[in-house]
């Protein structure tokens, strides 16, 4: 038997080694690690430290030949998505542009409807159904990319005024949208 060198293993905190700590080989060897990164990251395939390069295979990673005391670095990053929203352009939505979010979080939305419009409580789009706070739209858990749509229905006024030839309340005005509303009619539901 030759010589024996010792292989000291780190990771980022984002990940877990196996075996762990400090491993001692024989001169002209290789080491491997199985490297398992954290839940919502990705394993990165650049592995950091002074020994000789070697590679992945799944998991687990083997080092080059071992001729020399040193040193492997693991390190996860985290795993996000792309949350797209839309509209009918009918609002102004901010932000407006992909929102790249980290898995397992939420991404939250101010919408607006522009004047003469007023925004649809229902959220379409392939995001986890979320919840709103005023104009702000937050979506569920984020787990893969996804998109949110948002919508508005045009608001109308409609006056009217009643000559009954007695005094009191002369006008009226009420708001109806065209979905309850047909020409003729004398009523609004």
């Amino acid at each position: 038997t030759g010589p024996t060198y010792t292989i000291t293993s780190s990771g980022d905190g984002n990940v877990t080694i196996s075996p762990a700590a400090v491993q001692t080989v024989t001169e002209n060897s290789t080491q491997s690690f199985t490297v398992t990164a954290n839940s919502s990251y990705y394993l990165s395939n650049t592995v950091g430290g002074t020994c000789p390069a070697g590679s992945w295979n799944g998991s687990s990673y083997t080092t080059g030949i071992i001729i020399t005391d040193c040193t492997v670095g693991f390190t996860a990053s985290q795993q996000t998505y792309s949350v797209t929203s839309s509209g009918d352009g009918n609002e102004i939505i901010s932000p407006a542009t992909v929102q790249v979010v980290a898995a397992n979080s939420t991404q939250s939305f101010t919408v607006t409807a522009n004047s003469g419009y007023a925004l649809s409580s229902s959220v379409g789009g392939t995001c986890p159904a979320g919840s709103w706070v005023g104009s702000t739209y937050t979506t569920g858990i984020v787990t893969s990319n996804c998109t949110v749509s948002f919508s508005s229905v045009a608001v109308y006024s409609l006056s009217y005024s009643s000559s009954t030839g007695t005094t009191g309340n002369v006008g009226t005005a009420m708001s109806i949208t065209p979905s309850t509303f047909s020409s003729g009619s004398t009523s609004a539901t």
